[in-house]
C-alpha cells in the first residue's frame, strides 16, 4: 500500500514532462530518447493485457501464468497484497453492512494460488509470509488509504448491540458461555459503534447521535477461481452486473485457464469492516434483533396452535370435530408460512442490500480491470523511467538515496508534488534496458540520449524487455 499521506502515482502529463525536462537542459536528444521509452513501456505492458486478453478469449493457459500477468500489471499499478494483519482488522469491523455477512469458502477452488505460491514463491505469501488462510481461496490486492464516517442514531443497531450484550450475559451467568477476555484488536482511525456504547454505555448514548469512522481502502482487486460447479452461477452473476454498468460488449469477466476460470473485480472506496463485500459467494446472517422477532413470531404461532388444539377437543365432545380439525390445519399451515415469510424476506432484504453495495462500489469485472489499468501503468512506468533516466544522466553517478532525493525535491519545486517516488524499480528497468548500469549501490548510464536512440532504432525498441 501507498505511505500514508503520501502519493506514488505522478498526476502529470506525460507530455507536459517531456517538456519540463527539455526546459531543464535535455534537448531535442532527451525528446527522442523520451519517445524511444514510451515505445518500450507501452509494447511491453501491451503485451502482458494481450496474454491476458487471450486467455479471457478462451485460450488455454496454465493459471499460474495467468497469475503472474495479472500480478505484474497489479503490481507495476501500485498495488500491494492484503496482509493478514489487514484482513483481521477488517474481520473484527462492521461498517455498511449492519448484519453478519459470511463467505462461502468451500464455493472457492484452492488449487490455482497454492500452486502459484508453491511453484513461483516457494510457498511463500506475496508478502514473504506464510500464505494466510484467505490467500489460498482468493487473490487480493489493494491501493491508498483513507478514512470514512458516519453521524447518525444507529438505533436499530443499537438495540442489536445491547441484545447481544444482555444474551452473552445470561449465557455466561448459567455457565454455557465464558467471558471474553481477550483483547480487542486495536485498529488504527477505526471509531466503532461497540467502542462507543462499551465505553460510555448503550443506554447513555441510546438516543444521542454518535459518528463512527473507519479506515477505508481506495482501490481492492479481488481474483478468485470458483469450483467448476458453482461456474455457471458465478458468471450468471458478473454478466448480469457488466450489464447493469452498460459493458456487456466487453469479454467475459472468467478466464478460462484449462484448470477452472479465473474472475477479477476492481472495487473502489472499500472500507475495511465491508472488504468481505467485495468477496464472492456470500451469505447473510439475521441480527439479534430480528432473531428475536422471529422466536416472538414463532412462540406467538405455537399459542395460536395450543388454543386451537384446546378448541379441537372441546369440539370433539359436541360433534363439531372435523370442521375443527379443518380449521386447525389451516392455522398451523398459516402460522409456518407467516414464519418462513418474514425469515425469507429478512434474508432477501439482506442480501438485496450486499447487492446494491457491490453496484456502487464495484467499478469493473473482468478484462475492463485490465483495460482500466493499462494506460495509467504505462503512463506512470514511462514518467518513472524518464525522470530516474534524465536525473542520473544530469547527476552523473549517483546512489538510490541521492537520486530519489533529487527527484522529489524536483517534482516539489516545480509542480508542489510531495510524492514517495518508486526510484528502486525505474533502476532497475534501467538496468535491464542496458541504459544503466549498477556498481556498489552506485548507478551510472551506460548510453547518452543521442548513443541510445543511435544504437536502438524505433523499429526494434518492441524488442526491448522490461525484467
Amino acid at each position: 500500500m501507498e505511505e500514508e499521506g503520501k502519493e506514488t502515482f505522478l498526476p502529470v502529463a506525460t507530455d507536459l514532462l517531456i517538456d519540463m525536462l527539455v526546459r531543464e537542459g535535455g534537448g531535442k536528444e532527451w525528446e527522442d530518447m523520451a519517445e524511444g521509452l514510451r515505445i518500450v513501456v507501452g509494447v511491453y505492458y501491451d503485451r502482458i493485457a494481450h496474454r491476458i486478453r487471450k486467455a479471457m478469449e478462451g485460450a488455454e493457459c496454465h493459471p499460474s501464468d495467468l497469475i503472474q500477468d495479472m500480478l505484474q500489471l497489479f503490481t507495476a499499478a501500485q498495488y500491494g497484497p492484503l496482509t493478514e494483519a489487514m484482513y483481521k482488522d477488517a474481520e473484527q469491523g462492521q461498517y455498511s453492512f449492519k448484519f453478519p455477512c459470511d463467505i462461502l469458502w468451500d464455493s472457492l477452488d484452492t488449487t490455482a494460488l497454492t500452486t502459484y505460491y508453491r511453484t513461483h514463491l516457494g510457498g511463500a505469501y506475496l508478502d514473504g509470509t506464510l500464505p494466510p488462510q484467505f490467500s489460498k481461496h482468493l487473490l487480493v490486492l489493494v491501493r491508498g488509504a483513507s478514512q470514512e464516517q458516519e453521524t447518525s442514531l444507529f438505533i436499530t443497531e443499537k438495540i442489536n448491540l445491547l441484545i447481544e450484550v444482555i444474551w452473552a450475559k445470561l449465557l455466561a451467568k448459567i455457565g454455557v458461555l465464558k467471558p471474553d477476555t481477550t483483547a480487542a484488536r486495536h485498529v488504527a482511525h477505526r471509531t466503532s459503534l461497540e467502542d462507543i456504547c462499551r465505553k460510555e454505555g448503550v443506554l447513555n448514548v441510546f438516543l444521542k447521535k454518535i459518528t463512527i469512522s473507519e479506515p477505508t481502502f481506495k482501490r481492492v482487486i479481488v481474483v478468485h477461481f470458483p469450483k467448476e460447479e458453482k461456474q455457471a452461477e458465478e458468471n450468471k452473476d458478473t454478466s448480469s452486473l457488466r450489464n447493469r454498468k452498460e459493458s456487456a460488449s466487453s469479454p467475459e469477466a472468467s478466464t478460462t485457464t484449462g484448470h477452472g476460470s479465473a474472475h477479477v473485480s476492481l472495487y473502489a472506496n472499500v472500507p475495511y469492516g465491508d472488504l468481505e463485500g467485495a468477496f464472492p459467494f456470500k451469505d447473510v446472517h439475521l441480527r439479534p434483533l430480528d432473531k428475536l422477532t422471529v422466536v416472538g413470531m414463532g412462540l406467538a404461532a405455537v399459542v395460536v396452535i395450543l388454543m386451537t388444539l384446546q378448541s379441537l377437543w372441546e369440539g370433539e365432545q359436541d360433534g363439531s370435530g372435523l370442521m375443527l380439525m379443518q380449521i386447525f390445519l389451516v392455522v398451523v399451515l398459516k402460522q409456518v408460512s407467516t414464519l418462513f415469510t418474514t425469515y425469507t424476506n429478512l434474508r432477501t432484504a439482506y442480501m438485496r442490500e450486499v447487492h446494491e453495495w457491490v453496484q456502487q462500489h464495484n467499478t469493473a469485472v473482468g478484462m475492463p480491470v485490465v483495460s482500466q489499468l493499462i494506460d495509467d501503468v504505462k503512463a506512470q512506468e514511462v514518467k518513472e523511467l524518464m525522470l530516474a533516466y534524465f536525473f542520473l544522466w544530469k547527476q552523473g553517478p549517483s546512489s538510490s538515496d541521492t537520486l530519489d532525493r533529487v527527484i522529489e525535491a524536483f517534482l516539489l519545486r516545480k509542480l508542489g508534488l510531495s510524492l514517495n517516488f518508486d526510484i528502486e524499480d525505474a533502476l532497475n528497468k534501467l538496468t535491464a534496458l542496458k541504459i544503466a548500469s549498477k556498481t556498489d549501490n552506485v548507478f551510472q548510464i551506460t548510453q547518452t540520449p543521442q548513443q541510445w536512440t543511435t544504437a536502438v532504432p524505433t523499429a526494434h525498441l518492441a524488442k526491448l524487455q522490461l525484467k
